[in-house]
């Protein structure tokens, strides 16, 4: 698998080609690609806001600001499947929301504003794995959907308390505006249930974990933590 681009954190305006896409720049980003600094002549306007490879399940995603002329930018989420013989697949994207973290340059502390900004999730999206189903096409096997793993990802933001996030055996740089995202590949049992958010653990500087999100849990850690001394007797 050829190496990426390796700059978590970033988010500096890049520039591409009339007729390029979201999902171009996010493929360029995926696979080590040189993105363009400098303004170009009729271009669009882009921000890379966050991405994440998960080189073990082949699976990865890019989250781009396109910043208009005049009004708000949007983020859109680009997901891609590796594949040996073709290289990365685009599986499709979808605006995610306006982009005033991308660009913000401060993020919310937990201290001031209270546990509940310390970890939270804001978005997800699942698709049924591509590749696994060309593999079973090519092969002349039936296709039952109920077999074939899910390709997921997920929209992470983190208060500035916390400089890393643990998930999935990688370690993920958090951006200064704090918006992450992950990308992870789970098997389904049915046709109709969708993958839950694995684990995740929030950490600062010095690798201490601040709080955990599990795929059972309404609330992270910290932020129980809290309620409950809150709301202990006594």
């Amino acid at each position: 698998m050829p190496q990426r681009w390796n700059a978590p954190g970033e988010s500096a305006i890049t520039w591409m080609w009339p007729g390029q896409s979201t999902e171009d720049l996010g493929l360029l980003v995926i696979t080590g690609g040189k993105l363009h600094r400098w303004p170009v002549p009729g271009a669009h306007r882009y921000v890379v806001e966050a991405f994440d490879v998960d080189e073990d399940a082949g699976v990865a995603v890019a989250l781009i600001v396109t910043l208009p002329r005049r009004g708000a930018g949007t983020s859109r989420q680009e997901t891609y499947e590796y594949e040996p013989s073709r290289g990365w697949i685009a599986l499709g994207g979808g605006a995610f929301s306006p982009a005033d973290r991308a660009l913000a340059r401060t993020r919310p502390s937990a201290a001031r504003s209270g546990p509940a900004v310390m970890i939270s999730t804001n978005g997800a999206s699942s698709t049924r794995s591509y590749v696994e189903r060309l593999r079973r096409s090519e092969a002349g096997r039936p296709l039952s959907l109920g077999t074939v793993s899910w390709v997921s990802t997920g929209v992470i933001e983190v208060s500035v308390e916390v400089d890393h996030l643990l998930f999935s055996g990688r370690r993920i740089s958090v951006p200064d505006h704090g918006r992450c995202v992950v990308t992870w590949k789970s098997p389904a049992p049915t046709t109709t249930t969708r993958p839950t958010l694995p684990r995740i653990a929030a950490a600062d500087r010095d690798g201490r974990i601040l709080t955990e999100l599990g795929p059972d849990n309404t609330l992270d850690t910290f932020t129980q933590a809290f309620l409950d001394e809150l709301t202990a007797p006594g």
